[in-house]
């Protein structure tokens, strides 16, 4: 998986803050049945800093997700 960043209100570079492949360990499901994918990634704007990034996902996003790669 591959997260990039850039300024949302300006035109600016886009930065890659994180790419490596999802392992079984960065995804969880709580108690509402979403699935939470966990990374830690690179911060945007200290370098050598991490920060922590959870995607919560409902089942009806996971459907929209599946149904595009059709």
């Amino acid at each position: 998986m591959r997260v990039n960043t850039q300024p949302s209100r300006r035109a600016g570079l886009s930065k890659c803050i994180f790419c490596e492949p999802i392992q079984v360990t960065n995804v969880q499901t709580n108690e509402n049945g979403d699935i939470i994918i966990s990374i830690t990634a690179d911060d945007i704007y200290t370098k050598n800093s991490k920060q922590r990034y959870e995607i919560i996902l409902t089942d009806e996003e996971v459907r929209i997700l599946n149904a595009a790669t059709r």
